[in-house]
């Protein structure tokens, strides 16, 4: 896959807000499982359903934790930070704002959630985690408002 540049280019649908909402209750009790509901497939879902982009069109998902990090590795991505900034436009993560994506770390791994309402969401074990932002480490700009 060949480098990307930053969408910056992205706006936010008109009714992004009830279309993340749906894409929240349709995820809430999705098991967790890398490749398939993890924290990288929410978060492209959630920028979808906020400016109806697909980030990476015509990708071919790899399934399980190895096949994750190989995916990764291949595209020269480190970690899932290095993934969004190479993806989304960085923020202050005080600055964020509902629909735009954050990143905490849990278990010593990094993850993604996207900010909905005053938390953000990520998948867990047994669905949809809600973090406050106390635990958010950066943020990355979804669509102008």
């Amino acid at each position: 896959m060949e480098r990307r540049l930053p969408r910056t280019d992205l706006q936010r649908l008109a009714d992004w807000q009830p279309r993340l909402v749906v894409l929240a209750n349709e995820w809430r009790c999705r098991p967790y499982a890398y490749g398939v509901t993890d924290c990288g497939r929410f978060m492209l879902d959630a920028v979808a359903a906020v400016t109806g982009v697909d980030l990476l069109p015509g990708v071919a998902w790899p399934r399980g934790w190895l096949g994750v990090a190989k995916f990764m590795i291949a595209n020269g991505w480190d970690s899932v930070e290095a993934t969004m900034t190479d993806l989304l436009p960085p923020m202050d993560v005080r600055s964020a704002r509902p629909g735009d994506v954050v990143s905490f770390e849990r278990g010593g791994e990094l993850h993604l959630a996207v900010r909905v309402g005053d938390t953000a969401l990520s998948p867990g074990l047994d669905g949809l985690v809600a973090f406050g932002p106390a635990t958010w480490l950066r943020a990355w700009e979804v669509g102008a408002a």
